[in-house]
């Protein structure tokens, strides 16, 4: 059988919109660490929108 490839998307945020979202995201993991839940996959997100300039 042929595969095709997995398609990629690509998401233009505005600089405002992405503050927003690193706050909602660093919001959520205090609040999953406060409840003693594992953050490693809201670091993963967290690093990676902060490595996009």
């Amino acid at each position: 059988m042929f595969f095709r490839p997995k398609r990629k998307y690509a998401v233009l945020l505005s600089p405002a919109e992405r503050k927003l979202i690193r706050y909602c995201l660093l919001e959520l993991r205090n609040k999953l660490a406060a409840e003693g839940f594992d953050t490693e996959d809201v670091d993963a997100v967290i690093l990676r929108l902060s490595a996009i300039k």
